[in-house]
């Protein structure tokens, strides 16, 4: 696990914050490591605390338990999942009477499916942890409006609910001026993350709207998926539609950075969403930074819709470059939220 890029210092700092992972390789931790970037920005110090390599979730709960129990800092951050440390951090935190500030990245308990009876414990253990966590934190921070919703429902109270959706923490201008390489004759689509991985019927619905699109503009049209499909891909390819104009591409895993410039090369961008409602993922805002247009697969009822629908061009659209959007920043999305990192 990469280690942190710079020392921690607990005597000056005012903020623990715990977290799993903190390697930027892990898409998840990328939001707790520039929200400490943010922080620092505005003289609120922090301190890292997260797992060890090769150490088990619970050995990591044991050891944040203890950490929170000891440390000198006011202020604690907490970000899930996994969410098994919820809840040794906000009893420690809450006997030491320290300000708890609760980030979910997934909604625990409503992910849960409760078939068995040890189904129907997980489920009754995670909406007992999250109630508690809510009871006693200062802010309790959601990503997505469905959560907000969801949450909202479950606490029947929304006075420490705050939504902060994920964001893009680049500058737009490094990838602005990188030219397409779709040619007169071609299009390059891109898929930065889960294709197939999610939903192989959902998949192949794109396919389907880049084979029409085709056929409409009489371009042929590259695929590219970037991450780790390859073998999903050789197993899925005799169930695929017929591809006469598409042609996929799987390159496999790539540095964040070098995602971003790939990307920032093609014409437009597909999604796949696991969950609509309440599941954004992160992609959707690297391509809103990028000013890329995303093809339009999505239910129009659902919240991901609602929230992103003037980014999404229907496959018969213009798919042109355009210029990103400032509100979803990182920086912007934590906005005010900062306050209550303050001692």
């Amino acid at each position: 696990m990469t280690r942190p890029s710079f020392p921690d210092t607990k005597t000056e700092t005012s903020v623990l914050m715990v977290a799993r992972y903190f390697d930027p390789s892990y898409v998840g931790a990328n939001r707790a490591l520039h929200l400490q970037r943010l922080l620092d920005s505005h003289g609120i110090h922090s301190r890292r605390l997260y797992g060890r390599e090769g150490e088990s979730v619970k050995s990591f709960s044991a050891r944040a338990w203890k950490e929170t129990l000891i440390s000198d800092e006011p202020v604690v951050f907490v970000s899930c999942g996994p969410f098994n440390y919820l809840f040794p951090v906000v009893v420690a935190a809450t006997l030491r009477g320290k300000k708890i500030i609760v980030d979910l990245r997934d909604p625990w308990s409503f992910n849960l499916v409760p078939r068995t009876w040890k189904g129907r414990l997980s489920l009754l253990r995670a909406r007992f942890v999250e109630k508690m966590a809510y009871r006693f934190c200062a802010l309790f921070v959601v990503c997505t409006p469905g959560m907000e919703e969801l949450y909202g429902g479950l606490f029947k109270s929304r006075g420490k609910l705050r939504l902060v959706l994920n964001g893009y923490d680049f500058d737009p201008v490094e990838y602005a001026s990188l030219p397409k390489k779709s040619g007169s004759d071609d299009e390059r689509f891109v898929c930065m993350g889960k294709f197939f991985y999610y939903s192989a019927e959902k998949a192949k619905s794109i396919l389907n709207l880049l084979e029409m699109r085709s056929a409409r503009t009489g371009k042929k049209i590259e695929l590219v998926l970037i991450g780790d499909e390859t073998d999903r891909l050789e197993e899925l390819r005799p169930s695929l539609p017929g591809l006469e104009r598409v042609r996929l591409v799987s390159i496999g895993r790539l540095e964040y950075r070098s995602t971003l410039a790939y990307a920032a090369q093609s014409s437009g961008a597909v999604i796949i969403i696991r969950n609509e409602d309440f599941d954004f993922g992160t992609k959707i805002f690297d391509c809103i930074g990028l000013g890329l247009p995303v093809l339009d697969s999505f239910d129009h009822s659902k919240k991901f819709y609602s929230t992103f629908g003037d980014f999404c061009v229907p496959f018969d659209g213009e798919f042109a470059r355009r210029k990103p959007d400032a509100r979803f920043h990182r920086d912007r999305q934590w906005g005010s939220s900062l306050a209550y990192f303050r001692p």
